[in-house]
């Protein structure tokens, strides 16, 4: 798709591929890569929940032990959703294509493109960051040796039922390799998540701009007696409510899309959030253990956060709609046209959202309300301590 090639939307493509969730790869690339990284991720989430197993009935290993296994297990529903849903992806990047190639709509999808572009270098860059400070501390004693100190620390706790001494390499590589590609998976359907919320909200953008310019100098004496083919601005309204429908129908489809799966990532992230929050105030004694959980903790608040973001926004430009739509110069428009006006202010009133399951609407309120439970959450967990 020459669309997805320019510079707007290269970086997606390229992430989405590394996965193999570009709909446009062919069938056996997309299922190689995609049972590749099954395999070196559930591989393992099986060695850490062995080591939860080991863990039992010590407190503080157990908390220690949960957050990354949790974190992986959202990796891993996104990459599996995003599979299951591969359809309705290609779907919504086809109707993407045809909306940018109506030229009165390619300014204004411009605009919400290139913010994409910006959302998505700024989530990188954010989560790289947070991973590089993450796993550097392994690293520590292996490229910096301190005489007498024998520690050998891993990136997670794992339990291959192997010695750990003999395989430390591998086990390490083994990690390594995973926390890149869950951060990656993370990455690249998040940001393909917001392209699509941004291009919505272009979508609706486009209708409000619409409705603003509706009656003009050129239409302004259209008159009411006019034959319905000569009456501009009711020709103008039944566009603008064509395109109602295509905004609606397609953050409809986003909705469908993603609604399962941001259900459950929810639920893990408000429970990883305590988690990760008791281990960075038992990690004070130790300042390399108190940054990578600080970072951890940033990188979650900030995933969650992002999603919410974009969420709102969706809600607040389906929203405006009915502000433009009350604001049109409705008395200088035929009895036909304000009918029409009429039956968009009912529709309107409704703004289009996105879900979690069904169950609440992922807005900048419902990200309060996780946090403040997830707070709930940390003070439980430090008394249990």
């Amino acid at each position: 798709m020459q669309f997805f090639i320019e510079s707007y939307h290269r970086n997606n493509k390229i992430l989405l591929s590394l996965i193999g969730q570009w709909p446009y790869q062919t069938v056996k690339i997309r299922r190689l890569i995609f049972f590749i990284l099954i395999f070196l991720s559930g591989t393992q989430i099986i060695a850490k929940f062995c080591a939860l197993w080991e863990a039992m009935g010590d407190i503080d290993i157990l908390i220690e032990s949960l957050s990354p296994l949790m974190i992986d297990i959202t990796a891993g529903a996104k990459i599996i959703n995003h599979f299951l849903n591969l359809g309705k992806m290609k779907e919504l990047l086809d109707q993407m294509q045809k909306h940018v190639q109506v030229q009165s709509n390619f300014q204004i999808l411009q605009k919400y493109a290139e913010n994409g572009r910006k959302f998505t270098l700024v989530y990188m860059t954010a989560l790289y960051s947070a991973l590089i400070v993450f796993v550097l501390m392994p690293l520590q004693p292996i490229l910096f040796p301190t005489p007498n100190v024998t520690n050998r620390p891993l990136l997670h706790n794992v339990e291959y039922y192997v010695d750990v001494e003999k395989y430390y390499i591998p086990i390490l590589l083994h990690g390594y390799i995973t926390v890149i590609i869950c951060v990656t998976i993370v990455i690249a359907v998040d940001t393909m998540f917001v392209i699509l919320v941004q291009h919505a909200c272009g979508l609706f953008s486009i209708v409000g701009y619409q409705l603003e310019h509706i009656i003009t100098d050129k239409t302004l004496h259209s008159g009411s007696n006019l034959h319905i083919k000569k009456d501009v601005p009711y020709q103008y309204m039944r566009q603008c409510i064509n395109n109602h429908n295509e905004a609606v129908r397609f953050a409809n489809l986003i909705e469908s899309s993603y609604s399962v799966s941001i259900l459950f990532q929810t639920g893990l992230i408000m429970v990883a959030l305590s988690i990760t929050g008791v281990q960075v105030v038992t990690s004070m004694g130790s300042l390399h253990n108190l940054l990578r959980q600080v970072a951890f903790s940033c990188a979650q608040l900030l995933h969650l956060f992002f999603e919410s973001l974009h969420a709102q926004s969706l809600i607040n430009h389906s929203a405006d709609l009915h502000t433009n739509l009350i604001n049109a110069e409705w008395y200088q428009m035929s009895l036909r046209t304000k009918k029409l006006l009429s039956i968009m202010i009912i529709r309107a009133q409704l703004p289009s959202m996105l879900t979690a399951g069904n169950i609440f609407v992922l807005s900048m309120e419902s990200f309060c309300a996780i946090v403040r439970t997830s707070l709930s959450y940390f003070t439980v967990l430090r008394t249990m301590q």
